[in-house]
């Protein structure tokens, strides 16, 4: 019983010192809650907002007589290398994260989803019936476009690995 009194008596004034030191009241939501997960640029929602919208604005952009002709022969093709540096960018950030599922699965999901938004909303701007193919079409087309440029990213990045690798080990091996 001596030796627990002692202990007792350091851990009330340990209370009290820290009762005094943190007398503001702490929310318990904010030390229970996950971290948030920081909002770029460069992740999916951004990015397709940003194909999206700027195909749709391409498109009214069309309604105007004179801008018509330049919409569709210099800005409307203007969107693909575009979307190849989108998907470029989205397969690297995720390949120098260490990602290489997600480095496959995600420039493929925005191709997808982008091409559905696009189908649909061209459904709905023309409303023809070749429009039907087009739901179908569109999206495949652009996932077949995101897979080629993923498949050469990673391959560059793959050659830049090696290029990297042999160069520091050729380093090494002559102590330079």
């Amino acid at each position: 019983m001596l030796e627990i009194k002692p202990v007792l008596s350091q851990l009330e004034t340990a209370m009290q010192t820290l009762e005094i030191e943190c007398s503001g009241q702490v929310p318990a939501d904010h030390l229970l809650s996950a971290p948030k997960k920081k909002w770029s640029f460069f992740s999916l929602g951004p990015m397709f907002l940003v194909l999206v919208g700027v195909e749709i604005l391409f498109y009214i952009l069309t309604l105007s007589a004179g801008l018509k002709p330049l919409v569709w022969n210099v800005l409307l093709p203007l969107l693909w290398p575009v979307q190849v540096i989108f998907f470029s960018i989205l397969t690297f950030k995720f390949l120098l994260a260490g990602e290489v599922k997600k480095s496959f699965t995600q420039p493929l999901f925005l191709a997808l989803c982008v091409g559905v938004a696009m189908a649909l909303f061209n459904f709905f701007w023309y409303f023809r019936v070749w429009n039907f193919y087009n739901l179908f079409f569109e999206p495949f087309i652009l996932l077949v476009w995101a897979l080629l440029v993923v498949l050469l990213t990673r391959a560059g990045f793959k050659i830049y690995e090696i290029v990297k690798f042999n160069k520091n080990r050729i380093k090494n091996n002559l102590n330079i």
